[in-house]
């Protein structure tokens, strides 16, 4: 959705009480596609069939990582280790931004009904496509969560 403003996504500055990221997550909630191997439903399968893409949503950013919820979609955890590198595009209110991002983390956000979908968390490996539109939406974000 490019007519997403930032003043109507829900932000805030993330704050755990055990935090552990050396960055801090803004939460937002901006339109995602997630490409990537079969794998990612499960890790027997092969990787050279097609690319699978999911959309989902954001729910939070910072300049290490970026967290997504991706609904209906039964994720296999032990593709969550780090090590298999999918391509993300989350549609900011200034224009796509794509990344290649390793998922780090993965949880049920239903753990009796693992079909409901997952929260992932990633690790941004590199910026593919603009990377200023980002640091300047994470920009605003920041000076929103301060409000």
């Amino acid at each position: 959705m490019k007519d997403n403003l930032i003043t109507e996504t829900n932000v805030y500055m993330t704050t755990y009480p055990n935090e552990r990221r050396a960055t801090p997550r803004l939460a937002a909630m901006f339109d995602s596609e997630l490409v990537a191997t079969l794998s990612i439903l499960d890790t027997n399968s092969g990787s050279d069939v097609e690319p699978l893409i999911f959309f989902g949503q954001t729910i939070d950013l910072s300049l290490k990582g970026i967290g997504l919820k991706i609904p209906l979609v039964p994720i296999d955890e032990r593709y969550c280790d780090g090590h298999n590198r999918m391509r993300l595009a989350v549609q900011l209110p200034n224009g796509s931004a794509s990344f290649e991002v390793n998922a780090v983390r993965c949880m049920p956000l239903d753990k009796r009904d693992r079909g409901e979908g997952y929260v992932v968390g990633t690790q941004i490996l590199r910026v593919l496509q603009y990377e200023g539109e980002f640091v300047d939406c994470l920009r605003s974000l920041e000076m929103e969560s301060v409000k």
